[in-house]
């Protein structure tokens, strides 16, 4: 709400502008009202012009990769794009930290001297660590020196 008064504003001082200019030209062409209105009109087809052009380049960067900064303008379509940019930096943020944890996870597993065996939905194994591998060759050899944890990745809880 904050930012449709001040458009409404500017939309009406245009329209007024375009008018005055409009009604000065049209004393000379002797159609005051007509330039008048036409004055108008066209200075309200020219923000509006504006505020496509501003909304296209935001939808642009959108589209394309999202590096760099989103479109820096005044009014609506400039705070959209900082909220967008802000949300989607702080979503890259999340997912990096997840990565690291996810990584430093299995770093911790892999150095487990147990074997961890993860099974996918129709119990297939979708990764092992290098003891599990080596036991599952020989699961009765090296029953009584490892541990077995086994779990299927759908049930790995949400973070």
């Amino acid at each position: 709400m904050s930012s449709f008064v001040p458009r409404i504003a500017a939309i009406a001082l245009a329209m007024l502008l375009g008018s005055l200019a409009g009604l000065v030209l049209g004393q000379y062409l002797r159609m005051p009202l007509l330039s008048s209105l036409l004055g108008g009109v066209c200075a309200v087809a020219v923000m509006a012009l504006i505020d496509t052009l501003r909304g296209y380049r935001l939808i642009n960067w959108l589209r394309n990769s999202h590096e760099g900064q989103a479109p820096r303008d005044t009014g609506l379509w400039g705070e959209v794009g900082y909220r967008v940019e802000r949300a989607l930096r702080s979503s890259e943020r999340a997912t990096t930290a997840e990565q690291t944890r996810l990584s430093q996870f299995l770093s911790a597993i892999e150095a487990s001297p147990n074997g961890v065996m993860l099974l996918d939905a129709g119990d297939q194994i979708s990764a092992s660590t290098p003891s599990a591998t080596a036991a599952s060759a020989s699961p009765t050899s090296c029953a009584h020196r490892h541990s077995w944890l086994v779990s299927r990745t759908t049930s790995l809880p949400a973070a």
